[in-house]
């Protein structure tokens, strides 16, 4: 039972996390819904096995407020095969690609865009928040967070534990 309980667990922790991932958007949907809640007129979804421990789920959804179109990862950590990391453009950090770019390039049988990015120019860009892979801090900014918590970083532990919080980045030259 506990294992099941620790399955469950942590398979919500990722869906969490996921949408924690859009949480910048969450001031604009709760203005919205405050002004009128969307009533579902209909909704239609189908599930895809990737995988062993690894299904996507896309729901349709049409509201009074227009079309929805979501999908759904759900992982399960406890698989041995199973590894949730972070993918970075390994030729050149700086220049922007695409999820799907990224997944390929790293094997990887999904990915989710749980980052933001400036966009400066050239196909350059830089990411807003840190970047963490295996342990090693790969882009931080000292702005990120410095005068309020505006914008919460995601991590999973090598125990694959969540970690959700505001990163305050703190740099010195001595």
């Amino acid at each position: 039972m506990f294992n099941k309980r620790k399955k469950s667990k942590k398979i919500m922790t990722l869906l969490i996390a996921l949408a924690i991932s859009f949480s910048p958007l969450i001031p604009v949907i709760q203005s919205v819904h405050a002004q009128a809640k969307s009533d579902i007129i209909h909704q239609a979804a189908k599930e895809q096995i990737i995988t062993r421990g690894l299904t996507q789920e896309n729901v349709v959804r049409f509201t009074n407020d227009g079309w929805l179109d979501i999908n759904i990862l759900r992982v399960d950590l406890t698989d041995e095969y199973i590894d949730i990391g972070t993918l970075v453009n390994t030729s050149n950090p700086a220049k922007l690609t695409t999820v799907k770019n990224l997944a390929a390039s790293s094997n990887a049988i999904a990915a989710v865009n749980g980052s933001f990015f400036t966009y400066e120019k050239n196909g350059l860009g830089y990411p807003v928040g840190p970047i963490v892979k295996n342990g090693e801090l790969l882009f931080a900014t000292t702005d990120h967070n410095r005068y309020s918590d505006v914008m919460a970083s995601f991590s999973v532990t090598k125990l694959n534990e969540i970690f959700y919080d505001y990163w305050k980045t703190e740099a010195k030259i001595t």
